[in-house]
């Protein structure tokens, strides 16, 4: 396989697969709609924001590692 069509094939599943998962299907079941803190604490909405941080790295490396040399 050329190294180019791998690329895109990477890139398109990289936003297909994710996206679908994190993006739509929340969506579907929430409408986006913000509730309350859980337990009342706000602090636990920083760690969300920070584990989906860590989690967006490690998505990008391991894609960024299937691409062929």
């Amino acid at each position: 396989m050329r190294k180019p069509s791998a690329v895109l094939g990477s890139v398109v599943f990289l936003f297909v697969a994710p996206g679908v998962v994190a993006g739509w299907i929340p969506y579907a079941l929430s409408g986006w709609q913000v509730g309350p803190p859980v337990l009342g604490l706000g602090y636990t909405r920083l760690l969300g924001g920070i584990l989906i941080a860590a989690g967006l790295a490690c998505l990008l490396e391991s894609f960024a590692r299937t691409v062929p040399a």
